[in-house]
Parts: structure tokens; sequence; C-alpha cells
């Protein structure tokens, strides 16, 4: 499957077992041999947890629950911010990013996350082979800043944009807020 210039935001989940703001889980069949690519994509979630369901585990992220796959999976251009309320203690498989990652090839290049809301330490648990390029975790003001810095997400959201052979939505940002798509570029 492919997902570009895809949002989910001011989204709240709540319980389940495979829970992603983008996607719950990514398992590519044996008859696909086809790379998943998500791309110029992002996600503002907030994730509770209630006793309502028996579920033992929740396999929790901001991207995706949890990627299990043999074939190749791509996610370029993203960034994510999740809130994590665990009030009953839950046993969860959180990350910033995906909560398990048991793939054979995961490629993660010019990814983003807000290391501060989600109270979590990792981008995600690690079971599989990751290749990392340009992934970092910001705080809210880097984040949300609308200043020319280099360092700031929407200048690292829209170098990438305009350097990508393929057409994507430029990225805006408005007053104290997080970078979301302005309009595509009419030809």
């Amino acid at each position: 499957f492919s997902m570009k210039n895809c949002f989910a935001k001011n989204v709240t989940m709540q319980d389940g077992c495979y829970i992603g703001g983008l996607v719950g889980y990514i398992n590519q069949s044996d008859s696909s041999n086809r790379t998943a690519i998500i791309k110029n994509c992002y996600a503002e979630v907030i994730y509770n947890t209630t006793n309502k369901y028996l579920i033992n585990t929740s396999y929790v992220g901001a991207i995706s629950g949890i990627i299990q796959t043999k074939y190749p999976v791509l996610i370029e251009n993203v960034y994510s911010v999740l809130k994590v309320n665990n009030s009953v203690d839950k046993k969860l498989i959180a990350g910033n990013l995906v909560g398990i990652e048991k793939s054979q090839d995961l490629k993660l290049n010019n990814v983003y996350y807000n290391s501060q809301t989600s109270g979590l330490t990792i981008d995600m648990k690690e079971e599989g082979k990751v290749t990392r390029n340009n992934v970092e975790g910001m705080t809210t003001d880097v984040m949300k800043s609308p200043s020319s810095s280099a360092d700031n997400l929407i200048n690292k959201l829209n170098t990438w944009v305009s350097n990508s052979v393929e057409k994507f939505n430029t990225w805006t940002i408005q007053k104290e807020g997080y970078p979301y798509f302005g309009l595509p570029d009419v030809e």
C-alpha cells in the first residue's frame, strides 16, 4: 500500500490491540511483494486506556501500532505527536512512531516525533531490521516554531518536499500550531 499527503489530526484513540494514528497494522501478504510506503504525512493523536475490553497487550504508535512484514516498509518525511494516558496500567508496547517493529526491512528517512508529549523514551520497540536517516525527537517549541531556522520542523519537512522528484504538498504553520499541509501547487 501507499499513503502520501495524509494526516490524522486531533484524533483520540481508545483501547484496542493494534493502535496507530495512520495505520493500525502493516502486514503485507506473500503475494504483494511490494514496498509499503508512508510519505509526507503527519499524525497528532491521543491514546487512552480503560478497563472496558479484556485485551492483554496494546501495541500503540502515532504512525502504526505494529509493523510485521518480510517486504520493505518506507516511512519518509513524516512527523508525529503522541500523548498516552495509561490510567489503568494495562500492558502497553508503545513508541512515539511505532508500537513494535518486526519487519525485515523498515527504512525511516526524515522522520520526527515530539519527545515531550508522550512520556515515552523510545521511537519504537525493535525486533526487526531498522535503518534510520534523520530520525529525531524534538521539543514542542522546536516543532511549532515558525522561524526560518534550519533546525525547526517546518523547514526540514519543506526542504525534503522541494528536493523530492515526486509532487508533494508543502507545509505551512499557524501561530502556536504544528505544521500542516498548505494548498497543493497548481500547474
